[in-house]
């Protein structure tokens, strides 16, 4: 359901309605009009029917007159559906859904398990709300959940990337993401917001058998900065062993028929350590050679 807001305040909870058949784990999402994912939570301690409710795990902040979408997965179907029903404005001031119209469509919808809902259909509604608070603040900041390479992680590969997943939707221009060995390792760096992930890939490879220190911060939706930077180290793998003895192979060396330097291509062939060959004029070469 896409929503708006009179006033500024903050979504702290999702709700959806439902029915008999509408079985399996629900999880709920709060997105931007831009299909930026802001929130995501499972439903847990269900009843049969009814109104459902889950509480966000920090609230989010959105502002006056600006569109957002609530959604909520349905892995088994049986999902409420009133065709038509968000054909007119829907109100519960200070929030109201909009009624649905080719250039702000509404009912909207996805199949799958993940991805903002973008569809339409007959302007249904799906029977999926929010909890608005004006008062309520967010003021817990965000912190990283999960990195890569882990933290302390050796062998790593010279072609890795490093990324930091976050507990809360950040906000991008606010992400940073470093490397360092002895200096800044040169690199670009990059926010998905459906997993909450900031990742940054270096500009060339890692070196070899170095330790290098990564380092993220963010701010969340509400402005909430995190402290300090969240820091984890890790190795990269060793360079390949050179080889312990020079190339060598079943190599035939063929030569015209009373060419001057035919004899002088096995000398090339001694100084590059490919030693296991065979010196041919072309007029003696046979089957059984070339079989060999």
């Amino acid at each position: 359901m896409r929503f708006r807001s009179a006033a500024a305040g903050f979504v702290t909870g999702l709700r959806f309605y439902k029915g008999p058949n509408n079985a399996g784990i629900h999880i709920g999402s709060l997105w931007r009009a831009d299909g930026t994912r802001l929130a995501a939570a499972t439903f847990t301690g269900e009843t049969a029917g009814g109104w459902q409710q889950v509480t966000l795990a920090s609230p989010v902040a959105i502002a006056s007159g600006t569109d957002y979408v609530a959604s909520y997965y349905a892995p088994g179907g049986g999902y409420g559906a009133d065709n038509n029903g968000l054909s007119t404005v829907r109100s519960s001031p200070p929030l109201s859904a909009p009624a649905s119209s080719t250039s702000t469509p509404n009912g909207v919808y996805r199949y799958g398990a993940s991805g903002f809902p973008s569809s339409t259909f007959q302007a249904t509604n799906y029977w999926v709300d929010v909890v608005f608070d004006t008062t309520t603040q967010d003021r817990t900041p965000p912190s990283v959940t999960a990195t890569s390479p882990a933290d302390a992680a050796v062998g790593v590969d010279t072609g890795a990337s490093v990324s930091a997943t976050f507990d809360e939707a950040v906000s991008t221009p606010t992400v940073t993401l470093r490397l360092t060995a002895g200096g800044a390792v040169a690199g670009s760096t990059t926010y998905d917001s459906l997993s909450r992930t900031a990742t940054f890939t270096p500009s060339a490879a890692l070196a070899a058998s170095t330790g290098y220190t990564a380092s993220a911060t963010a701010s969340d939706i509400a402005g909430n900065a995190m402290t300090a930077p969240m820091s984890w180290s890790f190795t990269t793998k060793a360079a390949p062993a050179p080889p312990t003895s020079p190339p060598s192979g079943p190599v035939l060396v063929v030569a015209p028929p009373g060419a001057g330097f035919g004899r002088f291509l096995p000398e090339i062939l001694r100084t590059e350590g490919l030693n296991g060959y065979t010196a041919s004029d072309l007029s003696a070469l046979t089957a059984a050679t070339l079989g060999q």
